[in-house]
């Protein structure tokens, strides 16, 4: 009797202690362009980088790095492909141009024209160079595409025609290499997840009529009768909105652990791949190139311990997501690299790997 005593109170503390009891796997996206190290210098140089090299599984860019846009500086595509033999990494593309603004008469085929820019101006500059690319994360195709929410209305979609626009960017690109998988980023402070689970700044939501559950229901289901399969989703909310009550709006109660915890049921129903960034937007005004070294000192600390106190709440609120996207696009940090030097992103990344593996420990104690 004591035996199955002792075994049902095991259960039930791991139950309840379910949060990292493995290791997400790691993915970083550093920031295109700091301030204080332009050019990405640092990516010529991994062994500055070395430990978060070797703890995560995957390299991320903004498909601004590759493809030619006004401002941006291109990363050298050879040397990308070296640092990644030398970290054995994959390569993952953030991929965000989805919408057309012209009028058409297939208003469907606007995934598949996303998709051949993609082949055309990123995925074949790296194939070309000998490169392969392991994932898309699509950025925001929902509020570029959706009635509502489409800059040129004309061809704005309804949550059907969404679903078969995405089914023929998956199909376009896999023609490509079928190989690469794809998955969306959400934005669960902009779209209440349902009726009963509103959001911070629900802006989405209000201007297409929409839920969250709806759109990903709706992609899902399609994708089902399709021989396509969503590989993951991924969450893009800051740690500052991540920890809000009240709707920015209009001040109502929100609570995005709740919006979190409805995403992680949902994709565990379907077997699919969560994953959550990791970042921050520092609130301090004005623009980071005219800050002092003081200001941009203050950026860099915040961002640091925004992160911690986020891989933090998701531990203490039960979310256990199966990667961990640490990303920055906002004002800081001001350096990548080195991962020795207190603030820059990769030391940021560090201390957050050893917060993650010591929470581990913790569970599994």
């Amino acid at each position: 009797m004591k035996f199955f005593l002792i075994i049902s109170v095991c259960i039930l503390i791991c139950a309840n202690t379910i949060c990292f009891a493995t290791m997400p796997l790691i993915s970083m996206k550093p920031k295109a362009c700091p301030p204080d190290q332009p050019n990405h210098s640092w990516l010529a140089n991994p062994e500055d980088w070395a430990f978060c090299a070797e703890k995560s599984s995957e390299l991320m860019l903004s498909e601004g790095v590759i493809l030619k846009r006004e401002g941006v500086p291109q990363v050298d595509i050879n040397v990308l492909l070296d640092t990644l033999k030398k970290t054995n990494q994959s390569l993952a593309i953030e991929f965000s141009l989805f919408g057309q603004n012209k009028p058409l008469e297939d208003k469907i085929s606007q995934g598949a024209q996303a998709a051949k820019v993609a082949i055309e101006r990123i995925l074949k500059p790296i194939y070309n160079a000998g490169g392969k690319v392991g994932a898309l994360y699509l950025d925001g195709p929902d509020y570029r595409l959706l009635k509502g929410l489409h800059k040129f209305p004309e061809n704005a979609l309804n949550l059907e025609e969404y679903a078969q626009a995405m089914i023929l960017f998956y199909k376009t690109i896999h023609e490509f290499d079928s190989g690469i998988k794809i998955g969306f980023i959400i934005d669960p402070k902009a779209w209440d997840f349902d009726k009963d689970t509103a959001s911070c700044h629900n802006v989405y939501t209000r201007k297409s009529e929409i839920f969250l559950e709806e759109n990903l229901n709706a992609l899902y289901d399609a994708f089902a009768k399709s021989d396509e399969k969503i590989d993951f989703l991924c969450t893009d909310c800051p740690y500052w909105y991540y920890i809000q009550t009240q709707n920015l709006r209009d001040k109502k109660p929100v609570s995005q652990k709740e919006n979190f915890l409805k995403l992680q049921k949902w994709c565990e129903e379907r077997k699919m791949n969560f994953r959550i960034i990791v970042n921050d937007h520092p609130k301090i005004k004005g623009e980071i190139e005219d800050f002092t070294d003081e200001q941009k000192h203050e950026c860099n600390v915040a961002y640091q311990e925004s992160c911690l106190n986020y891989i933090q709440a998701l531990y203490d609120d039960n979310i256990h997501p199966d990667w961990i996207v640490f990303n920055c696009w906002y004002k800081s940090p001001t350096r990548n690299s080195p991962e020795s030097a207190p603030y820059t992103f990769f030391n940021t990344t560090k201390r957050c790997i050893e917060l993650l593996e010591k929470l581990k420990l913790k569970t599994a104690l």
